[in-house]
């Protein structure tokens, strides 16, 4: 979280070095065959290319984080990527797109919880 607040506060200088810093960080940790923490690692890349305006690249970036939380089992990272999702493509001008993918993690959420309640 620390992470993604200083891409998110800092000079556009910062911000490019936390770009550089995400991407190597995913590929190191993708080849490693860590797919939790590429999966992270790609969802902060992701915000941070949105933040600095490459659009495209964080959409797929957020996917390929959401993808790669779904593999690991990780249903809380999954909704964290799919309001990243959700939110990107909201402020792209797609709305039904965006409820879709909120509603989505909406579910997962609550699937998470009753699953949490069940085993407690």
């Amino acid at each position: 979280m620390a992470a993604m607040q200083l891409a998110g506060t800092g000079s556009f200088a910062s911000r490019r070095e936390s770009l550089e810093n995400y991407a190597k960080a995913a590929a190191g940790f993708q080849k490693q065959g860590d797919i939790a923490r590429a999966a992270i690692a790609f969802n902060q890349l992701g915000h941070t290319q949105n933040l600095l305006g490459e659009k495209r690249e964080a959409l797929e970036n957020f996917q390929k984080a959401r993808d790669l939380f779904r593999e690991s089992g990780d249903a809380h990272g999954e909704t964290v990527a799919l309001r990243f999702l959700g939110n990107w493509y909201n402020f792209a001008g797609e709305g039904e797109k965006a409820i879709e993918i909120l509603n989505e993690a909406l579910e997962i959420a609550r699937k998470n919880r009753l699953a949490g309640d069940e085993s407690g």
